[in-house]
């Protein structure tokens, strides 16, 4: 997975969220929620175009492949045909003092060593990446394809000529919604289906999602989360952007 991906990705979500905070009430809704779009391209398409003076990109250094998650070493000090072993970074200093120390004598002495790296390569980095998008994006599927169980058994239509959308009564649930991706259905309780009132505000609220495609945005967000599940950053917008809409 590309650094820079997760960098400017990171970066505009914290500028999203500032902006959410600071025009909180000053903006409309319907652009607060529209400003989760930039977001969702910026996840979804891995590519960037060119670099600018005033890039991100620019304060952070280049970066191999590789990454070394830490260093040690074993030295050597020989003076007069007798060696002493210090375990480096645990002896760092007592390494430094005897090196010092020697500098100023005259005695026979030499100093050599072995250093030992930890190292994790990119072919590791994205084996891993690609493990917990695959893990990731299987439990998101198994908990819409158990929803999906759940509201289809024991459901009962409800007759509603005016809605675009099928209606069905379900116990599945605990609050009305609307779900599905490509055959998109509103579900209400039977609280909700007992009163004429209740039930019209209902069905307008989640019309009003399926108009706003907002199933489709859901869904997207997923694929998103499956594809960065390792950024926390991530998580946060989609909870707001979900909220938002």
């Amino acid at each position: 997975m590309r650094v820079e991906w997760i960098i400017t990705s990171s970066v505009l979500i914290a500028v999203i969220i500032a902006l959410r905070y600071l025009l909180k009430g000053r903006i409309s809704l319907r652009l607060q929620y529209a400003l989760w779009g930039l977001v969702l391209v910026r996840l979804l398409l891995p590519v960037s175009i060119g670099r600018t003076a005033v890039s991100v990109l620019n304060a952070v250094p280049a970066v191999s492949g590789d990454m070394v998650l830490g260093r040690s070493a074993q030295m050597n000090v020989t003076v007069d045909g007798t060696t002493a072993v210090y375990e480096l970074p645990r002896q760092q200093t007592e390494y430094e003092a005897a090196r010092e120390e020697l500098t100023h004598t005259d005695r026979d002495w030499s100093v050599g060593g072995t250093e030992h790296k930890t190292v994790i390569t990119a072919d590791t980095f994205t084996a891993l990446w690609l493990a917990g998008t695959a893990v990731t994006g299987v439990w998101f599927a198994a908990v819409n394809a158990a929803l999906t169980v759940r509201l289809r058994r024991g459901r009962r239509k409800l007759d509603r000529p005016a809605c675009p959308l099928p209606v069905y009564i379900t116990g599945a649930v605990e609050t009305p919604c609307l779900f599905g991706l490509f055959r998109p259905a509103v579900y209400v309780t039977e609280e909700a289906a007992e009163d004429e009132t209740v039930l019209r505000h209902v069905i307008e609220h989640e019309t009003t999602h399926y108009r706003h495609g907002d199933h489709i945005w859901s869904a997207l967000r997923g694929a998103a989360l499956a594809v960065h599940w390792f950024n926390p950053l991530v998580w946060w917008g989609a909870f707001l952007s979900r909220r938002d809409g």
